[in-house]
């Protein structure tokens, strides 16, 4: 855990080695950070290790020769990593406990699971395992997350999207593990092609070279990289606009609830939010993250309540051609969804525009194909 080597005492925790597995397949910004943490580990005189596959990733993705369960023939590569499949997981596990042999003495490793996620911890402990955050520093996965960066530690890549050229993954992911993972829901992989598009032209070259689809099949149709890019830029991902956001909605929930909580708002972010977009972001075809407040200017707010948003339900699609009044510009959103205010008395339609992550009003009600 970096958090040991930038703050704990070492007579609480002695640390002899630290261990970094390089799958080959890590964000550029981990390989920095790996780089950055030599550095301190030469510092307080803690050996660093650094471990790797036997066989290179992509060989045992693509290439290895695997034979069927049941004996009967075989095919070439283990394919996407995740789900029931984490081959490269154990491949991580078994260079770990072959390093660990190798020191000819019990060793203890030191588990980075954080206090507001104990329940990843067996009932009956393992031996040679322990949990600092949760048995005595009571530090949160973003508690964690908060001190690393108050250190000067970022996990940074280029985007050409957002101000500055740089975004943190942490921003986008909720969990920085291997670039092509196939645990990653659909937000992430939408982050990912919106954000990080160098990584996105690399899950469509992996997902060319295998047939089985990185997300597998739902109702038995592919839901691979191709389905999801086609997806992303139909704007269908985004297409769970539930309506306009309403920060008076908002504050008034909070007063019903009686939610003493500090909110994920303060009130002068509420009153900048006026307006903007109240979506759901889809983990998968059949669950669904909470109500997030989409805000272009500041960034993604999640665990916006529905309660505060003027709702919006989907009415139709878009036809530009019947529309007298549109510009020329408007043309790329033929057959997009089309919603309308949630009440009796509304006759404009908005349209979610997902390039620009902003809704555009009024349209017309001729121009609302409503099959």
């Amino acid at each position: 855990m970096l958090l040991m080597l930038l703050s704990k005492p070492r007579h609480q925790y002695p640390l002899d080695y630290v261990v970094f597995y390089d799958s080959g397949m890590e964000f550029d910004c981990i390989y920095r950070i790996r780089d950055k943490v030599k550095d301190l580990c030469r510092i307080h005189g803690v050996q660093f290790v650094e471990l790797f596959p036997k066989k290179p990733f992509l060989y045992s993705m693509l290439e290895r020769k695997v034979v069927e369960r049941n004996g009967q023939g075989y095919h070439y590569g283990y394919s996407w990593c995740g789900g029931r499949c984490r081959w490269a997981t154990t491949h991580k596990l078994n260079a770990i406990r072959d390093f660990k042999a190798s020191l000819g003495c019990d060793v203890i490793d030191y588990v980075g699971i954080a206090f507001d996620e104990q329940e990843r911890i067996p009932i009956q402990r393992p031996v040679g395992k322990r949990y600092p955050l949760v048995d005595d520093w009571n530090m949160s996965e973003s508690d964690c997350l908060s001190y690393c960066r108050s250190m000067g530690w970022e996990w940074l890549e280029p985007c050409e999207f957002v101000e500055g050229g740089w975004i943190d993954l942490y921003e986008i992911l909720d969990r920085v593990s291997c670039w092509c993972c196939a645990n990653k829901n659909q937000k992430e992989l939408y982050n990912i092609y919106r954000y990080l598009p160098q990584y996105w032209q690399r899950l469509r070259y992996l997902q060319s070279q295998t047939d089985r689809p990185m997300k597998g099949y739902y109702k038995g149709k592919p839901v691979g990289v191709y389905e999801l890019e086609k997806k992303f830029k139909r704007g269908e991902f985004m297409s769970q606009f539930i309506g306009i956001y309403n920060p008076t909605a908002h504050k008034q929930w909070l007063l019903r609830t009686k939610n003493h909580k500090p909110d994920v708002l303060t009130a002068a972010q509420m009153e900048r939010r006026k307006g903007y977009p109240v979506v759901r972001y889809a983990n998968n075809y059949d669950q669904e993250y909470p109500y997030t407040l989409v805000c272009s200017g500041e960034g993604v707010d999640y665990g916006i309540p529905k309660e505060a948003a003027t709702h919006y339900v989907k009415v139709g699609i878009y036809d530009f051609a019947a529309d007298t009044f549109a510009p020329e510009e408007f043309s790329r959103f033929d057959g997009a969804p089309v919603y309308m205010e949630d009440c009796p008395y509304a006759n404009n339609g908005v349209i979610w525009d997902e390039e620009n992550r902003r809704y555009y009003d009024g349209i017309h009600e001729e121009a609302i194909n409503r099959k």
